[in-house]
């Protein structure tokens, strides 16, 4: 009896330290300027690289203050971020009371669906996607099929376990070989060749009513592999091969909500609408404005949800120094099917007294001066 009560005393507290969160402090220059940053972040590491190396330019000086319960986050926020400039909190799903505290909702996460065509005169008018196709055609890459389990096996241990590792660092979470091998018979491996050498491959994975490009990796993690366009053939060449089995859309996976960062900007470019969200969320408050604060929300214009529907969010240093030929380009660059409202923001200066008129339906012309209250 003394041993059952002595482990469920251990398995209590283990639960009771996995429903708290740390606390962290991060302090560096902002990326391209350097200028100063504060920031608390409260939740886990794995999302926290990330929204370092998106945010600072460098490593920035980083402190952990604590621990905090996750049910009292919401509450005990605000003594937590004193002479900071922002408050970032990872948390699971919705939390209505945050939002309802001026928080923006970012999913960690968004889903995004394309549609597919045999015919490549359906793809999107892009200059990078031009440069992709011609990348395609000068290293002569082609395509094929499998679904053995012996090319699989290769495909984890040789291209995506390395690509994933070189990609994305601290911030990988690779799936087992173990996962990839249960999901096998539902897959199939589509392997881009040049001169018979398989350089890269994606994997398509089947559901009851979608596809979806499950995992990519490329031959022993290479870049040059990439830069030379095997990553794009990929996408280009999986969407003729499930248009001509008769699917009408591929689900791209998942990508971030920040309309700046590199994984989102190569999937956009393929012509894309918002999926599902999944995942946590970053709820993110301005706190103490400064020329840093402005600057990471200049740099990193990103979609926010308000009751489960996509809003994005931009900023412009001065309503009064903007033309509405610059304004046109700003809504037509960030905005994208499953978009409801676009929300610009001005840090200096009045919408209202400029002229300017919301290029489309659904675009809002706002000061920033009333985040900040």
């Amino acid at each position: 009896m003394a041993t059952l009560i002595s482990l469920l005393t251990r398995v209590k507290r283990k639960l009771r330290k996995s429903r708290k969160l740390p606390v962290w402090r991060l302090e560096g220059g902002i990326r391209q300027s350097g200028t100063p940053l504060k920031v608390t972040y409260i939740g886990q590491s794995k999302h926290k690289e990330y929204f370092k190396r998106m945010v600072f330019d460098g490593t920035p000086r980083e402190t952990q203050e604590g621990l905090v319960h996750i049910n009292r986050v919401q509450t005990a926020w605000e003594r937590m971020s004193k002479e900071v400039n922002l408050i970032v909190i990872q948390m699971e799903q919705s939390q209505e009371s945050l939002s309802k505290q001026g928080f923006f909702s970012i999913p960690c996460w968004i889903e995004v669906i394309r549609t597919v065509s045999e015919d490549e005169k359906q793809l999107p008018r892009s200059k990078n996607l031009k440069e992709d196709l011609r990348k395609i055609r000068k290293y002569g890459h082609t395509y094929e099929v499998v679904t053995d389990r012996g090319s699989f096996e290769d495909f984890y241990k040789n291209m995506y376990l390395p690509y994933t590792v070189m990609r994305y660092d601290k911030e990988a979470v690779p799936v087992t070989l173990k996962k990839m091998m249960e999901e096998w018979p539902n897959c199939e491996l589509l392997k881009v060749k040049r001169n018979d050498e398989t350089v890269a491959g994606l994997v398509i994975l089947y559901g009851k009513n979608d596809a979806r490009s499950w995992k990519i990796g490329v031959r022993d993690g290479k870049q040059h592999f990439a830069k030379q366009g095997a990553v794009a053939a990929a996408y280009f060449f999986e969407a003729k091969y499930l248009a001509k089995k008769g699917w009408k859309e591929v689900n791209m996976g998942g990508t971030r909500s920040f309309l700046q960062d590199g994984q989102y900007l190569f999937k956009k470019k393929w012509g894309i609408r918002l999926g599902r969200p999944w995942g946590q969320r970053f709820y993110i408050k301005p706190i103490l404005p400064t020329r840093g604060l402005e600057e990471f929300f200049l740099n990193n214009p990103f979609l926010h949800l308000i009751d489960e529907s996509y809003q994005g969010v931009a900023f412009v240093p001065d309503a009064d120094q903007l033309e509405q030929q610059q304004l046109d380009r700003l809504v037509r660059d960030y905005w994208v099917d499953g978009m409801d409202k676009l929300e610009v923001y001005s840090l200096k200066g009045d919408f209202g007294s400029t002229g300017l008129q919301p290029p489309r339906k659904g675009v809002k012309l706002l000061c920033a001066d009333q985040l900040w209250e």
